[in-house]
Order: structure tokens, then C-alpha cells, then sequence
């Protein structure tokens, strides 16, 4: 049951202080605390796992109630030092970094007191056409931290997590900019459909997942399912959307409310139950194909013990995988009114 007397959230608010946390797949540690100190306000049956993710469970209290997962992973892309040389780092990427966005980039490196650096560049004025024109390789960048090659070696341990290093920014048109609005946006949709439900009462018991290191292979949302079994599962992520340089390529419509993924990897059922909940209930929705694995974490879920019905709703993002991905506040209000309304519908055999 759900704990009363919890205020209500402020998207903005909620989400920004998300993203201003530093946490790469493998070192969520201090996300998914915050992830469990919010997700405590609405039931006191919080966990985190060995591998960072953190599940509430709400029970319904009825017998033989179906288990709805409704997840969103918080893990964010970042990168890893790997080596010094003359004071300077080497790094590899955590995730699908774009080399594009690197040089001349401010980060933070995750040492026990962080410490701020920049990536390198060369300036244009040495660089030949040819360079001009083409991204450069990871392995050819560096981090300068201002160190000495034996400071550098005493304060900074192979090993130690990168992130970038930007503030969250409200933009016009109720549209906010940031990194890691993949996937903490849909976190935040999660906990905006808690605040819906509150004082309704459900005819399934909800699992609600903050899921780790969804950027590095979808790695944490298998073992969570394989955990807890549960009969259905609906999948919050990101979806590309539309920009005046993006003609051609699949995208959907920003501000255009939440995607409806279709293709193997959802249930046709479950997934046309959302979409008919979507016209029934008059919000503002889209639909995005997905030809195979979709690259989040309804693969691992679907495919979990004997398979899991399970359907994907996805928040129109800019620019993703980016220090600047942009997303609109009501997309993130619309998502939580689907799943809101979805989840009412259910009753103990399903939808």
C-alpha cells in the first residue's frame, strides 16, 4: 500500500537533482540512493540489489495479484581512466559515448575528493583539413587535469570514473537541458505516476525499478526480473526525436507525448491494451518500430525465466548521448498519465 501524505512532486526540481548526480554504469552508487530515498516516500518496501538496482514494491493486497515491473534504468554513459602519460589520461568510454562531443570538454573525475578536468584539443590552427573533417579517436584524446606525471599517478588511480561536467538547464517552452536526462526523465515519469495513484486503489501488485547499467549491455534489468518474476513489465526509456538535421532518420515527434514501442521485442496484446488506453483516456501519444532488440532494457526483461509480457513507452529525447539531451516537461507528464492509466485498467488477471 502506498504511504500517505507525500508531497506533491516538482518534475523540474526532481529531475535536475537527478542529473546533477554522478553515476556511470558500474558506479550508480550515489543515484541510486537518491533513487531509494524518493521511492521511500511512497512505500516502505525499498531494496537495492548487488548490482544497483533498486526496486519498491507496492502489494495491492489482494490474493493471486498479478506483479506489474515498471522500470527505468539511471545509469548514465561516462568514461573510465585507463592510463597516465606525462600527466596527462588516458580514458576509455562506459557506454556510447560520441567522440564528437569530447574535445575541449569540461568533466569531473570521480576520485574519493573529484577533481575537475578538461579533454584535450589541438588547436585549429595546427590541425590539416583532412582532421578538420573527422572526429578524433578516443585513444588519440587525453584528460588535463593540471598535474605532473607523479602527481597525476598519486591522485588519480587507474580506474577512476568520468563524467561530464554540466548543470541541468530549464530552456523555453517548459523544455530541460542536461546530461543523464537518459534515463533518469523516465525514473522521474515513474515517480510522477506514484503521485497519480496515490489514494487509488490498484488490482496489481507494482514493482517500480531504478535499473543499473543499462548503458553497458543492459546488464542490471535481467537480474532483476530473473529476481521477482513478474508477469508483465513496462519498460520507460527515451526516443529519438525529431530535429531539422535529423531528416531521414527515425525519430518521433518532441512534444508529441510518450512513444508506444512496436516490433518482437513487445507484446502485441499488452501493447495494443496501451495504445487503446492512450485514445480511450485522450493522451497524447505516438508510435516508434522497433525491427528487433531495442536496445533498452525490455530485452533482458522479455526474455527473463519462461518470458515476460512486456511493452516499452518511450520519452521523445534531443540529442542523446549527449551533455545537452533535451527533453519537454509535459512528454514527462503525459508518460506518467499512460502508465497511470494503464496500470488502473489491470486487475488480477491482467488487462
Amino acid at each position: 500500500m502506498f504511504i500517505e501524505g507525500t508531497e506533491t512532486m516538482d518534475i523540474q526540481k526532481t529531475l535536475f537533482e537527478l542529473c546533477r548526480l554522478w553515476g556511470p554504469s558500474g558506479f550508480e552508487e550515489k543515484v541510486s540512493a537518491h533513487c531509494a530515498a524518493i521511492l521511500g516516500e511512497y512505500t516502505r518496501d525499498v531494496k537495492t540489489d548487488r548490482l544497483g538496482n533498486v526496486l519498491a514494491s507496492i502489494p495491492c493486497g489482494k490474493t493471486g495479484a498479478r506483479k506489474v515491473l515498471v522500470d527505468a534504468h539511471v545509469d548514465e554513459i561516462g568514461m573510465i581512466v585507463s592510463g597516465i602519460e606525462e600527466g596527462f589520461l588516458k580514458f576509455e568510454t562506459i557506454g556510447g559515448v560520441d567522440p564528437r562531443m569530447l574535445p575541449g570538454r569540461e568533466v569531473v573525475i570521480l576520485t574519493e575528493d573529484p577533481l575537475f578536468g578538461v579533454v584535450s584539443c589541438l588547436p585549429p590552427h595546427v590541425l590539416t583539413a583532412e582532421q578538420m573533417e573527422k572526429p578524433i579517436p578516443v585513444k588519440d584524446m587525453f584528460i588535463d587535469a593540471g598535474f605532473s606525471d607523479e602527481e597525476a599517478r598519486k591522485r588519480i588511480p587507474i580506474g577512476t570514473p568520468v563524467v561530464y561536467r554540466d548543470e541541468p538547464r530549464a530552456l523555453e517552452n517548459r523544455i530541460l537541458s542536461g546530461k543523464a536526462m537518459d534515463d533518469r526523465a523516465g525514473f522521474v515519469a515513474l515517480v510522477q505516476t506514484l503521485e497519480l495513484l496515490k489514494g487509488r486503489a490498484l488490482g496489481v501488485d507494482l514493482l517500480v525499478a531504478a535499473g543499473a547499467q543499462e548503458e553497458v549491455g543492459m546488464r542490471g534489468a535481467g537480474p532483476l526480473a530473473y529476481a521477482v518474476s513478474p508477469d508483465y513489465a513496462v519498460i520507460v526509456d527515451v526516443s529519438h526525436a525529431h530535429t531539422p538535421d535529423s531528416k531521414g532518420q527515425t525519430s518521433c515527434k518532441f512534444g508529441g507525448g510518450p512513444s508506444i514501442g512496436i516490433g518482437p521485442n513487445t507484446d502485441r496484446r499488452f501493447t495494443q491494451y496501451i495504445r487503446d488506453t492512450a485514445v480511450s483516456r485522450d493522451i497524447p501519444h505516438q508510435l516508434t518500430v522497433h525491427t528487433r532488440n531495442s536496445g533498452t532494457n525490455a530485452f533482458p526483461v522479455q526474455v527473463a525465466r519462461a518470458g515476460v509480457i512486456t511493452a516499452m513507452v518511450e520519452i521523445p529525447t534531443r540529442y542523446m548521448h549527449s551533455p545537452v539531451e533535451c527533453l519537454m516537461i509535459d512528454d514527462i507528464e503525459n508518460t506518467a498519465k499512460l502508465i497511470a492509466a494503464v496500470l488502473e485498467g489491470m486487475d488480477g488477471e491482467g488487462f
